[in-house]
């Protein structure tokens, strides 16, 4: 954010892990998509979050022409590894495009 003067660290997260139970809220728009297995990628952002923290992205994609770089459209793996590392769906976007908000269990569920 250099060019607004606002401060900001980058992550990669292919080189560096986030740092354990620091963030209350995590935002991961139009990521998933992009991703060959985000049921794994979903896994270090758990992590990340403090006991009822939430995760809030967007989990819809469909095949599309002018977006060949969605490379998945079936988000239930996904779902289902959240729901096993202790969080539960809390809010759904029925309507547009598809963003949920997930909240991790007070207590550890077990190791992520």
């Amino acid at each position: 954010m250099q060019a607004r003067g606002i401060p900001a660290t980058y992550i990669d997260l292919k080189t560096t892990d986030l740092p354990a139970e620091q963030y209350d809220f995590i935002t991961a728009m139009d990521v998933f998509e992009h991703i060959a297995q985000p049921e794994k990628a979903i896994e270090p952002l758990v992590k990340a979050l403090r006991p009822s923290g939430i995760v809030f992205g967007r989990f819809n994609a469909k095949p599309d022409e002018d977006h060949p770089s969605h490379i998945t459209y079936d988000f239930a793996p996904t779902f289902k590894r959240l729901t096993e590392l202790g969080l539960d769906e809390r809010w759904r976007d029925e309507w547009l495009w598809g963003h949920q908000a997930f909240r991790k269990a007070r207590e550890p569920v077990g190791s992520c």
